[in-house]
């Protein structure tokens, strides 16, 4: 969610410059209401959401019920502590620790009173309050609980609060349900049928003063009603600033609270919190607001379908549509953020759909979900591949797109094998295709037309590119005497050959022998790595490595058979008989060589 005013992660007293539209308070999503479908479970009603009149800073349950009722002020914890709440304990959210502190800034919070009675004007005996950060925190209690209030103060955009029994959330709100209504022109109507002009709402307590003897709140008598006069704050603090209860109905409790602020300081004072059973039996009073009905709240589970990472679980409020969170609500957190593997550039995600193979409803990543049913969404991903054609069976990794020409591209849905192409040109066949390794300095073959590649091998292409080497014949031999020149980068270490016909069991025998111009068997360090049997009958990977470069000034001429059974000797089998020439050597005059064919 985005932010429109700067208190992420920062657990500290706060200053503003400039004028700051109202938001609103207390989030978990921003949710347009929408009828629920028709196969959907009925919500189960758990906890009625009330405000109460301007100026009240203290609750009423506190007074009624005080020996089951906690209370916690702030006023004797210490500036930057962490926060302390009497009866409960206190639990990180999103981060290591509990991302909750104290502070003692007048603006954004400090409640003049503790009572129910209505107290503008009146200075804060203690300025401290509690405040929430990006990193959440969870209220956990010993006993179950019936009842939660807080004065909320400077309520701000994307603010959540989460009612949770156990590990399911029973109740869940937000900031933009409070402040939709809480505007500086307005009325609110309470159970008693009292108006309340919402202007009242706006702004800290202390810095609105009682003009004449108001009878009430309508602000219909100019004569006698409040004014706002900024005497202790700043005056662009134009935020929410109200009591809100949280009555449970019969037979329901929580045991914990969540307390979220995804990009915006959380801030409140007088939490409450109440063991006593039937505080909604004895009535409501009939000053509070009835702002909602909340239910038990539905929730979607996002699978990363094949991606690296995890968002957490997603919660809805009275099984209302709304706006699916984003792919990565925080980037270097692999706790709320997916991503491709290996974070492969050229796979990108797509949505959302009910069924891991996209055959299901699809939804769009950050788009209205009806959240009308528990529900799990899979990621769908589709990598992308741009099919490239080699004009110059020589091209490597330097001028390789000197010597290509661009032909079409492919997809690959949900990290599925990759089937290399079986692209047919009039009098040309492909030898097989290649993309770039991990520095770009030289070609690495993929495999021949029609195998399979996995998502294991290729999301770790520092390519999107495939290149296709065409030949002006089959590639069902391989001419045993005269060498097939390969051009190695200066750095390398390893070169991919081009494939060998080989059919049965790749355990077979493998013989590399390195020779001189003339033939001779010499000392090598080469090793022979990486064979696989395709199903065309071909190897689709064939290479040569060595300890140190591979080639420096001079070429290097190698032999390697490879017998389809356990040979040793590998007196059976088939041979390739290669030069390595370093990249940007003369082309000169290839003999062939005098080497045993096998």
């Amino acid at each position: 969610m985005s932010s429109l005013r700067d208190r992420s992660n920062r657990l500290r007293p706060k200053s503003r410059e400039k004028s700051i539209p109202l938001l609103g308070a207390l989030a978990i999503l921003i949710l347009p209401i929408a009828t629920p479908q028709a196969n959907a479970t009925s919500p189960q009603a758990t906890v009625g959401m009330y405000l109460d009149q301007p100026f009240v800073q203290g609750s009423y349950v506190a007074e009624n019920y005080p020996s089951e009722t906690s209370v916690t002020t702030f006023n004797t914890q210490s500036y930057g502590n962490t926060c302390s709440f009497n009866g409960a304990t206190l639990e990180p959210l999103f981060s290591a620790s509990p991302h909750c502190s104290v502070q003692t800034e007048l603006n954004f919070g400090g409640a003049s009173s503790t009572t129910s009675t209505p107290a503008p004007g009146q200075f804060p005996d203690s300025l401290s309050y509690g405040q929430v950060g990006s990193g959440g925190a969870s209220v956990v209690f010993e006993d179950p609980q019936t009842y939660f209030g807080m004065w909320w103060s400077a309520g701000s955009y994307g603010n959540e609060i989460q009612l949770l029994n156990g590990t399911t959330v029973i109740a869940s709100t937000s900031a933009n349900d409070v402040a939709s209504i809480l505007s500086p022109s307005g009325t609110l109507t309470s159970l008693g049928y009292a108006t309340y002009a919402t202007r009242f709402y706006i702004s800290n307590p202390v810095d609105w003063i009682t003009v004449g003897s108001p009878s009430d709140f309508a602000d219909l008598d100019v004569d006698n009603t409040y004014q706002y006069q900024s005497n202790y704050t700043a005056a662009h603090i134009q935020e929410p600033f109200v009591y809100i209860h949280f009555i449970a109905e019969d037979g329901v409790t929580f045991d914990r609270i969540n307390l979220i602020a995804p990009g915006n300081g959380f801030e409140f004072d007088n939490f409450t919190t109440s063991t006593a059973s039937g505080i909604k039996a004895a009535g409501i009073p009939t000053n509070l607001v009835m702002q909602k009905q909340l239910y038990e709240a539905t929730y979607v589970d996002f699978d990363a379908n094949g991606g690296t990472g995890a968002l957490p679980r997603q919660y809805s409020i009275d099984n209302s549509a709304g706006t699916l969170q984003s792919s990565c609500l925080a980037w270097g957190d692999a706790s709320r953020c997916i991503t491709s593997p290996n974070n492969h550039y050229t796979s990108w995600l797509t949505g959302w759909n009910t069924v891991s193979n996209g055959s299901g409803d699809s939804y769009f990543d950050s788009g209205s979900y009806p959240f009308s049913e528990n529900q799990t969404l899979y990621a769908q991903w589709q990598t992308d591949f741009s099919i490239y054609n080699l004009t110059n069976s020589e091209a490597d990794a330097n001028n390789v797109f000197d010597y290509s020409e661009y032909d079409t591209s492919l997809s690959v849905i949900n990290f599925a094998d990759l089937t290399l192409p079986s692209t047919v040109r009039s009098g040309e066949y492909i030898e097989g295709w290649y993309t770039l390794n991990s520095d770009w300095t030289s070609l690495i073959r993929a495999g021949g037309p029609g195998d399979l590649v996995s998502a294991t091998d290729y999301t770790t292409w520092s390519s999107g590119n495939l290149f296709a080497r065409w030949l002006d014949s089959p590639p069902t031999a391989v001419d045993a005497v005269t060498p097939e020149v390969l051009l190695v980068h200066p750095r390398a270490t390893s070169v991919q050959l081009p494939n060998m016909p080989l059919i049965g069991d790749t355990s077979g025998s493998i013989c590399l022998v390195e020779s001189d111009l003339y033939g001779s068997e010499i000392a090598s360090d080469l090793s022979f790595t990486d064979l696989v049997t395709a199903t065309s009958g071909l190897s689709t990977s064939y290479s040569i490595e060595s300890a140190t470069l591979l080639v420096a000034s001079a070429s290097r001429y190698v032999r390697v058979t490879v017998s389809t059974t356990a040979d040793t000797s590998c007196t059976t089998g088939f041979t390739h008989i290669v030069e390595l020439r370093p990249l940007g050597a003369n082309l000169t005059q290839v003999f062939p060589l005098n080497l045993t064919v096998r």
